[in-house]
């Protein structure tokens, strides 16, 4: 899952050879400590994440196997703007 401050349109797909999970956000400023995304977890051997293009940030998942988006959901979290991006992977 990812928090971010506002709502935006994610654009997540695989891909193979690796295999890898792409998230494409908009104008995205990265506020992670160092070392985030180091430690597997699950399907996940790790993930990476910065801008990639002007206006076009990205986040990498690199998985141990074959994986799928099962699910993807943004959902505002309290009063304020900001939003949750929880995707599911198998």
């Amino acid at each position: 899952s990812l928090t971010l401050s506002r709502g935006v349109q994610a654009q997540i797909f695989t891909v193979d050879n690796p295999y890898r999970v792409i998230i494409d956000l908009p104008d995205v400023a990265f506020k992670l400590p160092p070392g985030t995304g180091a430690e597997p977890a699950g399907l996940v051997k790790m993930f990476r994440y910065g801008l990639f293009a002007e206006h076009k940030a990205r986040v990498v998942i690199e998985a141990r196997k074959p994986v799928k988006v099962a699910s993807a959901d943004m959902k505002r979290t309290g009063r304020g703007k900001s939003v949750v991006l929880k995707i599911g992977l198998e």
